[in-house]
């Protein structure tokens, strides 16, 4: 998913922590399992027709369609200069959750918001 045609954009994906590598879950302090999922978001910005990672105050949270709303605690990843920002949330097998991610690049006052509906696969 992502915010398109503006300058810094986002890029927000969502993964059952099974999908990840062992040892990346494990490196980053993620646990793996159904039912576990993986938030990551990226806030890029183009200058000079290249993109690049930017950092940003990132807020998310989901909410079920029973109405729940719960917090994806987002926390800086930074490999090789570049940023990006994951969080882990618990879901049941086949859930639908709404996600909600804010961003406001380091340098700005303006907010990007970012809502999207996915429906979980299997979980515990």
């Amino acid at each position: 998913m992502e915010l398109a045609r503006r300058n810094p954009r986002r890029v927000v994906g969502v993964v059952s922590s099974t999908g990840i590598d062992p040892e990346t879950a494990r490196r980053h302090g993620i646990e793996r399992g159904p039912g576990h999922g993986i938030l990551n978001a990226t806030v890029l910005r183009t200058q000079a027709k290249a993109e690049r990672a930017v950092p940003a105050q990132v807020h998310a949270r989901t909410q079920n369609l029973g109405g729940i709303r719960r917090e994806v605690r987002m926390r800086t990843v930074r490999t090789d200069g570049y940023v990006s920002y994951i969080g882990t949330y618990r879901y049941a097998a086949h859930a639908v959750l709404d996600f909600r991610v804010e961003a406001r690049p380091q340098g700005t006052r303006r907010w990007l918001a970012l809502s999207f509906r996915q429906r979980m696969g299997p979980g515990p």
